[in-house]
């Protein structure tokens, strides 16, 4: 069998492939809650992918391949949780993720992938996946002009690939035209009615999705296995200094630096072990004391997370002394950048004891756990100058990121508003005599509607509820609207544990 033989069967295989993904896509998510059907789709794109390139793929220990942990945990959020906002960012995070492992995996990239080039190679990538918009109408054509013998065979081949290339342009143009006028609408729906006798309804813009989800596919796949010629450019080469900042005034400006945060550091103990109490001054309460400046903090703890780095990657080392007493320096900034993050920590803590959980406040708690990371990395490369701050920092992201959509925020939220109803309802049954005109305080300390709009990891705590008389009749009302939806759902694509356990407790129910 020669090689262009081969080439133009791997072609052909390309080409129905992808578009029997895209068949797949429209099949598993048009009009469809996602749920297993996440995880079915990708794995028969991964498959289908091995395919394609597995003349190109080594198995090997790289973070090419690291990044399929990340992504299958990714995907797997699709059937154990049901947070839809998640479902929508990880959608898209793991689409970004298979882009640079697939450029990565065959061997489509010059720059090492933590290298900054490394996002330009992703960017021309794209780009050239674009420029592919044209290759799958040559494929046929050229597949047609094989097979026809006679002339009849060549117009016909012409004609067929005159309505595959028109087909997307007239699903946009009827999509556009059915919603902005409901009489073209109407009409459209009789057309197959008055042929046919049925209803083709959304069936025109399925056709259209499915043709966007194959051209995706086929011309990215087409520009990892031919990728453009690189073009080289007449250069000019002149000496350029690269900026540094002088040793002296480094040292000058962390020191200075430093003593603020020191300063600022010893209250931020002191209120962390109480003894802030004796420094409040005139007029400001412990309270009130404990729940401000907490986004001041952040916003000052990012700033020195940028200082850390600038100054690791711009200060002079000729001067061994002298970069040493910057090390030091930078070294106690970082400490005292972590005591600064502990106490907003600890503020946002009581915050959220006086005013409830939301998914706001969970999201800044692991967003300073992401902070205190980063400022032990920019520890480690201060005194380690070969530490790849890109590549470090790029994991702990993924590892974070992927740790976040696991500890299911949307039950973590419900939970402790629920205990922290029933610690304030204790507190008051404790403080004054139980009576009703008390009982209808209680309800001020739990958000229902709140906790309503959250994910169906929350239906537990929900039902935990129900035990409290003044809260069971609204709680019931949404159970039942809970269950109302989740009956509604028959669809065997969007199975979800997370929906299932909360189905079957509302099914003991009611």
């Amino acid at each position: 069998m020669s090689e262009s033989s081969k080439l133009t069967k791997l072609n052909v295989f390309l080409l129905f492939g992808s578009l029997f993904m895209g068949v797949l896509f429209d099949y598993l998510f048009y009009d469809i809650t996602v749920g297993i059907s996440f995880l079915i789709f990708w794995l028969l794109f991964y498959v289908f992918f091995y395919f394609i390139f597995k003349e190109k793929i080594q198995f090997d220990k790289n973070f090419a391949w690291f990044l399929t942990i990340p992504i299958f945990f990714l995907i797997l959020t699709f059937v154990l949780y049901s947070n839809d906002e998640f479902h929508v960012l990880n959608a898209l995070i793991v689409s970004l993720l298979f882009i640079v492992q697939a450029i990565l995996l065959t061997k489509n990239n010059k720059h090492p992938w933590y290298k900054l080039p490394f996002l330009g190679e992703v960017f021309n990538k794209t780009m050239e996946s674009i420029a592919n918009i044209l290759v799958p109408f040559k494929i046929i054509g050229e597949w047609v002009r094989l097979k026809s013998n006679k002339s009849a065979y060549g117009v016909i081949g012409k004609v067929l690939i005159g309505i595959l290339f028109s087909l997307p342009l007239i699903g946009v143009i009827v999509v556009l035209l059915t919603s902005a006028d409901s009489i073209f609408n109407h009409w459209i729906n009789e057309i197959p009615n008055f042929f046919w006798k049925m209803d083709f309804g959304d069936i025109p813009f399925q056709i259209f999705l499915i043709l966007i989800v194959f051209f995706i596919i086929f011309t990215f796949f087409w520009s990892l296995k031919h990728p453009f010629e690189d073009i080289e450019l007449p250069s000019v080469e002149f000496e350029r200094k690269p900026f540094r900042i002088d040793g002296i005034i480094t040292l000058t400006i962390l020191f200075l630096i430093n003593i603020i945060y020191i300063l600022f550091t010893a209250i931020q103990v002191s209120y962390l072990f109480g003894a802030a109490k004796r420094l409040l001054p005139t007029g400001v309460t412990y309270a009130e004391y404990a729940t401000q400046g907490f986004y001041q903090l952040v916003i000052v703890t990012i700033l020195n997370i940028f200082i850390v780095i600038l100054v690791i990657y711009l200060v002079q080392k000729k001067q061994i002394t002298i970069y040493r007493i910057v090390q030091v320096l930078l070294s106690i900034l970082t400490a005292c950048t972590a005591f600064i993050l502990v106490s907003a920590f600890q503020k946002l803590s009581l915050y959220e004891g006086v005013y409830g959980y939301t998914y706001t406040r969970i999201l800044v708690h692991a967003f300073m756990i992401l902070l205190l990371s980063f400022m032990i990395i920019s520890l480690m490369k201060t005194w380690k100058n070969d530490i790849s701050l890109i590549r470090i920092s790029s994991i702990v992201i993924l590892i974070w990121y992927v740790t976040l959509n696991y500890i299911n925020i949307d039950q973590i939220i419900a939970e402790q508003n629920v205990k922290r109803y029933y610690s304030t309802k204790q507190n008051l049954s404790t403080s004054a005599p139980y009576s009703n005109k008390n009982r209808y305080r209680y309800s001020e300390y739990v958000d229902i509607s709140y906790l309503n709009q959250l994910s169906y990891a929350a239906v537990p705590q929900l039902i935990r509820l129900r035990s409290e008389p003044k809260l069971k009749p609204i709680i019931d009302k949404n159970l039942k609207m809970i269950k109302s939806q989740l009956d509604k759902e028959k669809d065997w694509q969007s199975f979800n544990i997370s929906k299932y356990r909360a189905k079957k407790l509302l099914d003991e129910i009611f």
